[in-house]
């Protein structure tokens, strides 16, 4: 007996494994293409719909494909209606899976042949290429999902033979609406523990071996539909307030999709039971789930079915309450007093991970292209305060600068928390390589607020100790913010292209260092001149000169930026 459980334990979590293993293939593969899909989301109600079914089809689970909606809301690069009929869709792509499943783990059995790819994977992830290690990881998570569920209905004992704990269970099957609900709970719990398809699939084999009816196994998909919306709700714990509502959307779909069927409960595992019938099987609805071949197909593609009728039904329903649910979650989610969401959230990412890493690399890209965009912004600041004479607009546009840098330091901490997260999970070379390249390039842009702040506290000196630049020496540091305002467009353009990995000429960047350091060496050059010459008065020169230096050392901050990005590859 003790061995008979841990052989199923060990399935299950082979099982699992090779979900993982699919799954996560699949993802590195597409990369975060996932952005591909939000041109078809802002179309139309219904392209946002099947936008989100794609979506989730592809990452083979509803709580990936949210995860992801979740970021784009709370990137603000859809809406929160289009969010919620995406998520709607995610949920019917969702159950493709389940299918997936119930033909080729159930009808065709091909648990039998998966050594054969599992010796093809193992092979093609000896061989070089990124894409040829992953397709074999690919196909060994195929392989290790069937052998898994061979495993398991192999090893998990039939209700028949186990007579006086079937008679316990049963106990938990004849209470009516109790039972139900008990059911429901008992999926919830399941798929929080093991993602929605696991959860599933468990349920399929649960009942394919006899120890519940079709009623409970229904209330069990019911459950584990509700148990997979905690992810995305964790993800969003840390994002902003369209992601949050985004994400409890998720949750509120499923509940209410629950009560609905509830409420017709009987008469809609009726209706099932004749879309079973209808594919040549019998009706699990009134017979047993386990007498049999035919019984047990029946029983599995029942279940599919509900799966899949459960979810588009919903979305038929609540897809005409879309302004509703969307000021329902306006309530729900409030913002609250004295918080600021742009100094204190990223946009793409959140200190949660739940993604791929393949995702979750191309979302950091994003996050650092908009850091370093809301660094270059801010460096108008600088040009602002030394051109200023009102003492009090001056201390506005420094206070500005500090600020900026207080920003850029939590920006780096919370990216860095962020590829800690990704650090922990199996990485490709490649994908470790890029890891790299992002731990550099924000300790670079976290180098360029610091910048930002050190210029303001010369300018404030300056200032107090009454050593203010002649017009002459404002005008050749403006030159020289000139300079600098171009790299940082150089820059940030060079970091937006990098998201696509499609950055292979830098010569811009090199151009608009060279430009700094030639204005950086006349201007100094001028001012040292100055000081041999005592022409000028010494400490305002030094500011002077303190100042040319700073803004030469964003210049090589910059370049430094362009050179990482410009190691990343087109997947």
């Amino acid at each position: 007996m003790v061995l008979t459980f841990l052989t199923l334990l060990g399935a299950v979590g082979l099982f699992l494994y090779g979900m993982n293993l699919l799954s996560n293939g699949i993802l590195k593969l597409t990369g975060d293409r996932f952005t591909t899909w939000l041109s078809l989301a802002k179309r139309n109600p219904i392209s946002s719909i099947a936008s989100g079914a794609g979506m989730a089809a592809i990452a083979e689970s509803s709580s990936a494909a949210t995860v992801a909606i979740v970021s784009f809301a709370n990137a603000g690069a859809i809406t929160l209606a289009q969010s919620i009929l995406m998520i709607m869709g995610a949920n019917i792509g969702a159950t493709l899976t389940a299918w997936f499943i119930a033909v080729f783990g159930f009808s065709l059995g091909i648990g039998a042949i998966s050594y054969p790819f599992i010796a093809l994977g193992f092979v093609l992830l000896l061989m070089k290429g990124r894409k040829r290690k992953i397709a074999g990881e690919s196909i060994l998570g195929f392989a290790f999902i069937f052998l898994g569920m061979s495993y398991m209905m192999n090893n998990f004992p039939a209700a028949g033979e186990m007579t006086e704990i079937k008679a316990a269970f049963d106990s938990f099957t004849g209470n009516g609406f109790l039972s139900i609900l008990l059911f429901m709970a008992a999926g919830c719990i399941l798929a929080f523990a093991c993602q929605s398809t696991g959860a599933i699939t468990l349920t399929m084999v649960i009942a394919s071996c006899g120890w519940i009816s079709f009623d409970m196994a229904a209330a069990m998909v019911m459950g584990e539909n509700i148990g997979t919306t905690i992810t995305a709700n964790l993800a969003a714990s840390e994002a902003n307030l369209q992601a949050k509502r985004a994400a409890l959307v998720h949750t509120l779909f499923n509940l209410i999709g629950a009560i609905l069927i509830l409420l017709t409960f009987k008469p809609f595992l009726k209706l099932i039971g004749l879309m079973v019938t209808g594919l040549g099987l019998n009706n699990p609805y009134l017979g047993s789930l386990s007498s049999g071949r035919e019984a047990v197909l029946s029983g599995v593609y029942g279940i599919a079915i509900f799966h899949t009728m459960f979810n588009f039904l919903n979305t038929c329903v609540l897809a005409w309450f879309t302004k509703p649910l969307e000021r329902l979650m306006t309530l729900l989610v409030k913002k609250q007093e004295g918080t600021s969401e742009e100094e204190s959230r990223l946009k793409f990412i959140s200190a949660r991970h739940f993604s791929s890493p393949a995702i979750g690399i191309g979302q950091a890209f994003k996050e650092i292209a908009g850091f370093g965009e809301e660094l270059s912004n801010g460096f108008g600041y600088v040009r602002k305060a030394l051109n200023e004479s009102d003492p009090d607009k001056f201390e506005e546009y420094r206070m500005s600068l500090v600020q900026l840098e207080e920003i850029s330091d939590k920006m780096e901490y919370q990216i860095a928390d962020f590829l800690n997260g990704l650090t922990t999970e199996p990485l490709t070379d490649e994908e470790a390589d890029e890891v790299k390249i992002l731990y550099r390039v924000i300790g670079e842009l976290e180098s360029l607020g610091d910048s930002g702040e050190n210029i303001s506290r010369i300018l404030e000196r300056e200032r107090v100790h009454n050593r203010k630049f002649d017009d002459k020496a404002v005008a050749n540091i403006n030159l020289m913010i000139d300079a600098v305002t171009e790299a940082y467009e150089v820059m940030v353009a060079n970091l937006k292209t990098a998201i696509s990995g499609n950055l292979n000429d830098i010569s811009n960047a090199y151009e608009a260092e060279n430009r700094i350091n030639e204005t950086r060496n006349r201007l100094r050059n001028e001012g040292i001149n100055q000081i041999g010459q005592q022409t000028g008065n010494y400490q305002s020169l030094n500011y002077f000169l303190d100042i040319i230096s700073e803004l030469e050392a964003m210049g090589d901050f910059m370049i430094n930026v362009s050179q990482a990005v410009s190691k990343r590859k087109a997947s």
